[in-house]
């Protein structure tokens, strides 16, 4: 009988070696733990191998054998990363799983492949298309124009209805993997820009 529970810190190697495995070799969340507890870890001590990590899983004999990621966010929550033993229906009864205990806020799911989009449309998801445009490359003699913003003059509601407060830090501040540039313009976009290689205009 599968045992579905939360994944606790103690569990990130178990859960990277899943990602190798049956996710993507050589994945970056499979190779740092870093990066991992970066994206998966709300809490501050690293010490205490208990602490619950934001990612669920499903076990068959002790084995992980479908994992379920999440970011929460002040009125809903992101399901991420998603990923089961190939040819089984873990992945399913994973999601419903999830489904029944986060149930405090709506459900949305981020990153969405054309194969995942089909399966959460048929689960009854509804999917659309996120309200900003980007481009991957930045054309090389395309100038920035705007005025430059610090974090203290970027707060959250300059970005509403994004992500809360503590995740936005998080996401844009203070995160040791990629730094951002944002630029307020005339039109009243804002203009987000990502390690001199790739930029979102974001409009609300």
């Amino acid at each position: 009988m599968p045992h579905f529970r939360r994944a606790r810190y103690r569990d990130i190697p178990a859960i990277q070696q899943f990602i190798h495995s049956h996710y993507q070799a050589n994945h970056i969340l499979s190779k740092s733990k870093a990066m991992f507890v970066f994206e998966y870890f709300s809490g501050t001590n690293t010490l205490d191998q208990k602490q619950p990590i934001n990612m669920f899983v499903l076990e068959e004999a002790a084995e992980i054998v479908a994992i379920l990621g999440f970011y929460p966010d002040k009125t809903e929550y992101f399901l991420s990363l998603w990923s089961a033993k190939q040819g089984s229906v873990y992945g399913l009864l994973l999601l419903k799983e999830v489904e029944k205990t986060l149930t405090d806020k709506p459900l949305r799911i981020i990153g969405l492949s054309k194969q995942a989009e089909q399966l959460y449309s048929r689960l009854g998801y509804q999917v659309e298309t996120l309200a900003y445009q980007y481009s991957e490359k930045r054309p090389l003699k395309a100038p920035i124009s705007g005025t430059i913003l610090t974090a203290e003059e970027l707060e959250s509601k300059q970005l509403p209805g994004i992500m809360d407060e503590q995740r936005y830090q998080k996401r844009f501040f203070q995160n040791p993997f990629t730094t951002y540039y944002f630029y307020y313009t005339p039109s009243g976009l804002v203009y987000v820009y990502k390690n001199t290689r790739q930029k979102r205009m974001i409009s609300y």
